[in-house]
């Protein structure tokens, strides 16, 4: 899966704004009745006068925290080392993310929330793409976010029809391993970081949605990328232009997840979120499958707004937040 969506720049969320409302202001006015008699005698003046008292009540809305942006600074700790693994020569790789925190924040148990790059298995990086854009702005909503590398094992590069070439079947289940190693590494590391181990999401876009949607169906096979011992299961997962043939992996017990793609892309077939999103309905687990009639791979650019709020949602729900 070639990633077709390029660098998108980080964009500030518009400032925040405080809502209130204010009680009608109610004046009422007393007007004097004047009458007065044509003839000799001196008018009768009368006049009554009702002073108006003016109350004003102010209600201030608070923000929701993890549904909306309510921090404006994000502080990114860059390339910190979560695992190891054999990379394609054989050589054991170093693992590394990015951590995205709310700066100010003095919140100590916030959910996580992982994404994966995209780029084929072959290409990509953690600062790059949507996933760098997408933990920002979860920052922003109070999350711990993370940006997270993987090995990438096809350096040619993988699409739908790679499926029965080893070299990129390898290389879908070592990325699976070392999204799993990072969910192991963070919860691991969870009070260090301010981050709840009982809430934590991954999501990615095109091999990094493979991987999202692996780590959030496939926590009993975890592999050896890095801290064995420790739960690679997450309570959430996004995949946006990915899932598996036949919905490989989906099963009970499995996280629930939010797939979203293109009807018509033309780098992960557009069936593959339809068959995940149907065996995870058939296995009782909580399942959406978002479509956009669009024949672009990674719609992001073009639905990004529709994109981050139905994650946000998702991830709001089934994180219990």
């Amino acid at each position: 899966m070639i990633d077709a969506v390029a660098m998108i720049e980080a964009a500030r969320p518009a400032a925040i704004m405080t809502r209130a409302s204010a009680a009608a202001v109610v004046i009422v006015l007393a007007l004097g009745a004047c009458s007065a008699d044509t003839g000799s005698a001196t008018p009768a003046i009368t006049t009554s006068t009702t002073t108006s008292t003016v109350v004003t009540t102010t209600t201030t809305v608070t923000l929701a925290r993890y549904r909306e942006p309510v921090f404006d600074d994000v502080e990114v700790i860059e390339d910190l080392e979560y695992g190891s693994a054999p990379g394609v020569d054989g050589q054991p790789e170093r693992l590394r993310l990015d951590l995205y925190l709310p700066v100010g924040d003095t919140e100590r148990s916030r959910p996580l929330a992982i994404f994966v790059h995209g780029g084929g298995f072959g290409f990509g990086d953690k600062a790059q793409g949507v996933s760098p854009v997408m933990a920002r702005h979860f920052a922003t909503l109070g999350y711990v976010a993370a940006s997270i590398n993987y090995r990438l094992l096809a350096p040619g590069g993988c699409v739908g029809s790679s499926t029965g070439d080893s070299t990129c079947t390898e290389a879908v289940i070592g990325g699976i391993h070392d999204g799993q190693a990072a969910v192991r590494w963070l919860r691991a590391n969870a009070a260090e970081h301010g981050i709840d181990p009982d809430r934590i999401a991954i999501g990615g876009e095109s091999a990094g949605a493979i991987i999202a949607y692996g780590a959030g169906t496939w926590s009993d096979s975890p592999g050896d990328s890095g801290t064995p011992g420790v739960s690679s299961e997450v309570q959430a997962w996004q995949s946006l232009s990915g899932g598996l043939p036949g919905g490989l992996f989906a099963g009970p017990g499995d996280a629930p997840g939010i797939l979203i793609a293109s009807t018509g892309d033309p780098i992960v077939p557009f069936q593959w979120s339809v068959d995940s999103h149907d065996a995870l309905r058939e296995a009782g687990i909580p399942v959406e499958l978002v479509t956009y009639e669009s024949d672009v791979h990674v719609p992001f650019r073009e639905e990004r707004a529709d994109i981050v709020a139905r994650t946000v949602a998702f991830y709001f729900e089934h994180l219990g937040l």
